[in-house]
């Protein structure tokens, strides 16, 4: 939920981030747009690749960990003005491209966690705290760069819960 949470809030944040730093962006964020699916698609590849070593859980807490400090640094990035803009947009792809490896990870991991006679009752559950974090996020939060840090910090936390977690269970490639 903390992923798909700091998601939607870079979803939101992305745009206003390189406008404000730099305002002739404007006409091209169509393309950077294109920029950022082509960086989604190569992650889902990198994930096919890296699933042939590691196993989903082994492989979630870094995706996390990356994920982390690419928001850290956009946020600061961000606060650098158009001196700021180009590592803002290199954090903002390298989190694209988490997002790409993301996605068949935790699917991986769900298929296997959750039975399906309660599959469809447990995925409505999973949307409550992950729509309340985008929404506690982009309505409290008036400031691109502090809601990116405050995402940064919660995909840490997760990070680390993940690690520990997977770790005391003994997890082991597939």
């Amino acid at each position: 939920a903390a992923f798909e949470g700091s998601m939607f809030v870079f979803v939101f944040s992305w745009s206003p981030v390189l406008v404000a730093g730099s305002p002739g962006l404007a006409p091209h964020l169509g393309l950077i747009f294109s920029a950022f699916m082509l960086s989604c698609a190569f992650g889902s590849s990198a994930f096919e690749r890296l699933s042939a070593r590691m196993a989903a859980s082994e492989l979630i807490a870094p995706v996390l960990g990356l994920a982390s400090l690419a928001l850290a640094g956009a946020a600061s990035a961000s606060r650098a003005g158009p001196a700021g803009v180009p590592a803002a947009l290199a954090c903002f792809l390298a989190f694209e491209l988490c997002i790409g490896i993301y996605f068949p990870c935790i699917s991986a991991l769900k298929s296997e966690c959750v039975p399906e006679g309660i599959r469809s009752l447990t995925y409505s559950l999973y949307r409550v705290p992950l729509n309340a974090l985008a929404l506690a996020v982009l309505l409290f939060v008036p400031s691109s760069s502090n809601a990116l840090g405050i995402c940064a910090t919660t995909l840490a936390m997760v990070a680390v819960l993940a690690a520990s977690q997977f770790r005391r269970l003994g997890a082991k490639p597939t």
